[in-house]
Formats: C-alpha cells, sequence, structure tokens
C-alpha cells in the first residue's frame, strides 16, 4: 500500500490512493523515483533515480556494483538522488520508492530515529547493517525542508518506478558484460 510520510509526522497510510488524487501534496513537487536491485547468480547490483524536476527534462541516474545488498542498493538510491538533488533543498520533494525496507526505517515511529538516538546501534547493541548509508542519509535530509515518500508496490502500474526498474536493470546487464560475468544459468 502506498504510504505518505511528512517529515517530523507520523506515517499515514493512504492505501491504495493514486499520488495524483493525494490533494495535500503540493501541485509542483519534485518527485524522485527510486530503485535499487541485486541478482544473486552475478552477485551484481545497482541503484537508479529519476528527478522529476515540473517543466525540465528528467535527471536520470544509473549506477552498478558487485557484491552488494539489495537493501543497500534501495538505500543507496534515495541517497544518492538526494545528494544530486541538494539545489532543491527548499522545494517539496516527493520521494516515490517500492522499498519496505526504505520507508519503515525513514518513517519517525521506525528504526532509523531510534537508532539515531542509540549511536546507530540496535537495542541488543548490534550495530545497524548499511549504518554507513544511514547516516549519510539522516545528515541530508536535514538539508530539506519539506520531504514525502510515497510507497508503490514493485513491479506494477507505476511508470516512475517501472522505468527506474529498467534503469537499474540497465546498469546490472552492462556492467555485467562490460566485466565478462557469465550468468551461469
Amino acid at each position: 500500500n502506498p504510504i505518505i510520510i511528512q517529515k517530523g509526522k507520523k506515517h499515514i497510510d493512504y492505501g491504495f490512493t493514486p499520488l495524483s488524487q493525494l490533494d495535500f501534496l503540493p501541485k509542483k513537487a519534485v518527485k524522485i523515483y527510486t530503485d535499487g536491485g541485486k541478482r544473486n547468480k552475478t552477485k551484481i547490483g545497482a541503484y537508479a533515480y529519476s528527478i522529476q524536476i515540473p517543466d525540465r527534462p528528467a535527471i536520470n541516474f544509473n549506477k552498478a556494483v558487485q557484491n552488494t545488498t539489495n537493501q543497500r542498493m534501495e538505500l543507496k538510491a534515495v541517497l544518492q538522488a538526494l545528494r544530486d538533488a541538494h539545489y532543491l533543498h527548499d522545494k517539496p520533494i516527493i520521494i516515490v520508492t517500492d522499498s519496505q525496507y526504505v520507508i519503515k526505517a525513514l518513517t519517525n515511529d521506525s528504526w532509523l530515529y531510534t537508532w539515531a538516538k542509540n549511536d546507530l546501534k540496535k537495542p541488543n547493541g548490534e550495530k545497524i547493517k548499511n549504518a554507513d548509508l544511514w547516516l549519510s542519509m539522516l545528515k541530508h535530509l536535514k538539508k530539506f525542508s519539506n520531504v514525502f515518500l510515497y510507497k508503490v508496490e514493485s513491479h506494477q502500474d507505476n511508470k516512475g518506478n517501472n522505468f527506474v526498474d529498467s534503469l537499474v536493470n540497465q546498469a546490472m546487464d552492462e556492467y555485467q558484460e562490460k566485466k565478462g560475468i557469465k550468468s551461469n544459468n
């Protein structure tokens, strides 16, 4: 289900309401679609984003790496998009993602804010996974005045999400070909 999370407020679940029908969202908001993925057989992962600024061409980016995790790639997509959109800090931003990991961690009543209070450690004292990226995420989110998160189902009828998913796969395909990595099918 899509979830909207407004910075500084608890998350609210809006069910299957399309983004375009959520009247409280700014009409001229910047939409940032993000995705990440990993192929287990080749151990290649990739992340991608598309920054869509009203009345301007989209800014698209993708990158593949080896020996990573799916969660790290999902997180890296959001983080890199925020880094590259730093000059839009005063604009309303809607991050559209299919990553439950990112959504749950960024809600104020969930993981990241608890981790930050505990020096990026779980209640059992264990360091959280991807602590380096989460620390950077906290730093970058503070720079933006109005951030919304919108959760979509992966591989469904969301053109922006499907587009960044295709960018992720394109990056992995190109990386695999460039490095001569066989998929061992």
